[in-house]
């Protein structure tokens, strides 16, 4: 077996280290500088296309994605170890977890748009303190 594992700390690597290391695979590690741009050099991607860890080699075949790379893993390695279903309904289920608990981008935020404000109260529905500064926001702000 020749795995080799491209990975950044404190990214979704950690997921395919995990996975790599409770299954005993015998790998070479090579840690990417995400800040140095090291996953957008042409030799990098000419591996994974994204220019984003995690990335394996296996058997020269490049796999990138945590997702398909732990799925990947779980039926190369994990089966004849007992860590991971044997093909078949329990595979599939597995398969569900696998993408269930996969990583999701956060959505890209909405496009500034003119702030909308509540209408100011009306004066006579607060309750004043000293300095006419209101107690508590009026009841039907709820």
């Amino acid at each position: 077996m020749a795995l080799t594992f491209y990975f950044a700390p404190m990214s979704t690597s950690n997921i395919t280290d995990a996975v790599l290391r409770e299954l005993g695979c015998a790998v070479t590690r090579i840690q990417v500088s995400l800040q140095a741009g090291d996953a957008r050099t042409p030799e990098f991607l000419r591996l994974n296309p994204n220019g984003e860890v995690p990335l394996i080699i296996d058997d020269g075949v490049a796999i990138w994605e945590s997702a398909a790379i732990t799925l990947y893993l779980g039926d190369r390695y994990g089966a004849a170890a007992g860590l991971f279903p044997a093909s078949g309904p329990r595979r599939g289920e597995a398969m569900s977890w696998v993408v269930w608990a996969a990583p999701v981008p956060p959505p890209e935020p909405p496009p500034q748009r003119a702030r909308l404000s509540a209408p100011a109260p009306d004066s006579s529905s607060l309750r004043s303190r000293p300095g006419n500064r209101p107690a508590s926001p009026p009841r039907d702000w709820f």
